[in-house]
This record gives structure tokens, C-alpha cells and sequence, in this order.
């Protein structure tokens, strides 16, 4: 479906989470969006493109979201990953809801902050080292007894 993409304000440049217009989303939920001309996909939270963020972006930004219906607003990270170079343009996009804990550890591994990324590479190191530990735990045990 073609959605008209608009820049982010400022305060949520960093936030990981896009807003999409039209019916596909009751609330928050995680999405993975693809650029169907590119290929390139992302994984991110998603919200409801509804009234209250349409003022606060009419009120902070000079562009005005003509048919909420298909717009999505997303900062410069995800258009990046997305291969989309420009905002206010139509592009071709894919949106699928994939609540669930693959598409949330993927929305977190690739979220534009940082310290979100190390966190969770860091927790999926821990497990990785704990089932290590508990099957080493598991071979040492002595069996002849």
C-alpha cells in the first residue's frame, strides 16, 4: 500500500516508534514495515496515528498531513534502514503486525538508541552463557556412582 512518509518531530527522533494512519492499528503494538521497491525491512513499536499527535504535528512542523489515512510519520533512522531518502513522498510499504517476543527482540535489537541495543545484546549474551553453564553443570556430574 502506498503511505506518504513525514519526518518525526524532534523530541521523538530517538523514541523507536513510528506512527501509522488508517484502521490497521488499535494501539501500541510492534510492527515490521518493508520497503517493497528496496526489500529492506524494520522492526519497531507502532501507534495509531490519531487527532492529539495530528495537532501536536501540526503545531511544531511547517508540513501539514494532508490524508492521516495513509501517512506514516518515522524519524530519519527508520527511513534510513527503509532506503526511503526523502519525507513527504509516497512509497510503497508492507506493514504487518508481529506482537510476540521475536518481533519485540528484533524491534530492540535494531532501536535507534544505543543503549537499548547493548542492553539486549547484553541479555541474550547472559542467556547464552547460562545454558552453557548448565549443561558444563550437567556433563561434570559424576555418573559412575
Amino acid at each position: 500500500m502506498k503511505y506518504r512518509v513525514y519526518a518525526a518531530l524532534e523530541h521523538d527522533i530517538d523514541s523507536g516508534r513510528v506512527w501509522i494512519g488508517g484502521n490497521l492499528l488499535s494501539g501500541r503494538t510492534v510492527v515490521r514495515i518493508t520497503n517493497v521497491v528496496s526489500c529492506q525491512s524494520i522492526y519497531c513499536e507502532a501507534l495509531k496515528l490519531d487527532s492529539n499527535y495530528l495537532s501536536q504535528y501540526i503545531a511544531h512542523n511547517t508540513i501539514k498531513i494532508v490524508n492521516d489515512s495513509t501517512a506514516v510519520v518515522m524519524s530519519q533512522w527508520y527511513r534510513t534502514k527503509l532506503g526511503i531518502t526523502r519525507t513527504n513522498i509516497d512509497a510503497e510499504l508492507d506493514i504487518e503486525i508481529r506482537n510476540g517476543w521475536f518481533g519485540e527482540l528484533r524491534n530492540c535489537l535494531a532501536h535507534p538508541q544505543v543503549v537499548v541495543r547493548i542492553a539486549v545484546k547484553l541479555a541474550i549474551l547472559g542467556l547464552l552463557l547460562g545454558i552453557v553453564s548448565i549443561w558444563l553443570g550437567i556433563l561434570s556430574l559424576d555418573h559412575t556412582k
